[in-house]
């Protein structure tokens, strides 16, 4: 997988648009939410996870490796580590596999294709 060189920021464009960016440049742009008479409680909101999400977006590379060094370190440890779970039929699992499952889950999904 290839994705622009980071380090990555959320920041203000030129016209206020929010993105993120990286010392090449913008890449990706969020748009601001439309402030409308009457609308200011939904307006403040929608500036909330507008600016957010531009700094969710930012820490993405980051969070991508901090997710593939933690199923590394997991998978160091015993299967027993944080014990087990039940399901609705009784059977037992251990609770690390299902952690390293979500986990590897979300870096399938970051790192899928388009194509």
């Amino acid at each position: 997988m290839t994705h622009s060189r980071g380090p990555w920021r959320s920041t203000f464009g030129l016209r206020s648009e929010r993105g993120v960016r990286n010392i090449d440049g913008f890449i990706c742009f969020i748009t601001k939410p439309s402030h409308y008479p009457d609308q200011d409680e939904r307006y403040e909101r929608e500036m909330t996870e507008y600016k957010d999400d531009a700094r969710l977006i930012a820490a993405s590379p980051d969070l991508l490796e901090a997710c593939k060094k933690a199923v590394d370190a997991l998978r160091s440890l015993d299967i027993d580590a944080f014990g087990a779970g039940t399901n609705s039929d009784g059977m037992r699992w251990p609770i690390r596999d299902e952690i390293i499952d979500h986990i590897c889950a979300a870096i399938a999904r970051a790192e899928a294709s388009d194509e």
